[in-house]
């Protein structure tokens, strides 16, 4: 595969990025030609169907809405007989350094983060939401449709945690969380009627996680992996990109630190209610990393927020689908293989939690308007 990309190299030279959630290799590579060397680029090699799949998404959602300098530049792939490479060209200076975004939140200041977050979802990705097309479609559908879920599968997963589950129960108490909740898969079940609302429709990447996230020095963000990337709900990415922070990207920083016991629930409910109010002093004398992650997924929520009041002018509505798609993103996260169990339980607790008050019995869940 390499010697089909880079055929008329005189040598190239590799190193292997963090590999890819579905087991895909991820590598950067540099070619040396006859005069010189040559940009770097990253190289995804995974099953032949799946990087067929990609690539056309590419070719339909991505190639046509590249912005300048902020994006892939290009892509081609090739196959052998039962794997493919598809070839991402970045558009800067190959000399100029190419972070993976885990790597870049875990050693730059906040306000770096906050602000390649900005100039992703602004910049970067700014022709997928330029011109959403809005229909009714009924949320949960929509999301486990994305997600490749159904009712039968959470329930699985989640009494994989929690043995004691029952589906059937309109309210539930975690290990970790001895207060009297409302069941989330409870409430999905008997009110799938009222979540048919209008939404908007947009390019999403379908994947937005840190591992497909790179950062240059100057804070650009380009994208790589594209099998997932299609028209769907308009908060889709930034809802996934909180999950992947919350309970990937946060455990993993504690362990490479040496101290993977110190994020414990206590860490994680303050870091939610600095979320729920949308300020930091929840959270304030709490461990760095927790208060650099609180501070960026605030800022991740009001970039949403300010999304959909550019195109919805209901306010009900816009509660209504900013709830559902982190109630059901969060539930995702029981099924997700690279995430630890008791993280799962977090995950479940805060689809009990979401958008509460400081000191709430219920959630927003029991609140939400009735009126579809």
């Amino acid at each position: 595969l390499l010697g089909k990309q880079f055929r008329n190299a005189v040598r190239i030279y590799f190193y292997e990025l963090t590999k890819g959630l579905s087991g895909a290799a991820v590598i950067k590579v540099r070619a040396k030609w006859r005069n010189d060397y040559g940009p770097a680029y990253v190289l995804k090699i995974g099953r032949r169907d799946k990087v067929q799949t990609e690539f056309r998404n590419y070719e339909e959602n991505v190639e046509p809405f590249l912005p300048p300098n902020t994006f892939a530049a290009g892509a081609q792939v090739v196959y052998s007989g039962h794997l493919g490479a598809i070839q991402y060209k970045f558009a800067e200076d190959a000399n100029k350094p190419l972070r993976e975004f885990d790597e870049f939140f875990q050693h730059e200041p906040v306000e770096r983060v906050t602000s390649a977050l900005r100039s992703l979802f602004d910049d970067t990705c700014r022709y997928w939401y330029a011109s959403p097309d809005p229909e009714f479609k009924n949320l949960i559908a929509l999301y486990y449709k994305a997600l490749n879920l159904n009712d039968e599968k959470l329930i699985t997963r989640i009494r994989q945690i929690m043995w004691e589950f029952d589906p059937a129960q309109p309210r539930l108490s975690l290990p970790d969380e001895p207060t009297d909740l409302i069941n989330p898969l409870y409430w999905l079940q008997a009110n799938r009627d009222r979540c048919t609302v209008k939404v908007y429709h947009s390019i999403s990447h379908g994947d937005l996680t840190g591992r497909n996230v790179f950062v240059t020095e100057q804070g650009h963000c380009w994208l790589i992996d594209f099998y997932r990337t299609y028209r769907s709900h308009l908060l889709r990415d930034f809802v996934i990109l909180e999950t992947d922070i919350k309970y990937r990207l946060l455990p993993e920083l504690f362990e490479k630190a040496g101290h993977p016991e110190a994020y414990s629930w206590d860490e994680y409910r303050a870091m939610e209610e600095s979320l729920c109010s949308g300020e930091l002093s929840h959270v304030k004398e709490r461990s760095p990393v927790v208060c650099k992650a609180a501070e960026t997924l605030i800022t991740t929520r009001s970039l949403a927020n300010d999304l959909m009041a550019r195109y919805h002018r209901d306010g009900d509505n816009i509660q209504r689908q900013v709830l559902l798609s982190r109630l059901i993103t969060h539930l995702n996260v029981t099924r997700l293989k690279h995430v630890k169990p008791r993280h799962k339980l977090w995950a479940l607790g805060a689809a009990c939690l979401l958008y509460t008050s400081p000191s709430p019995r219920d959630g927003l869940l029991s609140r939400m308007p009735s009126s579809a």
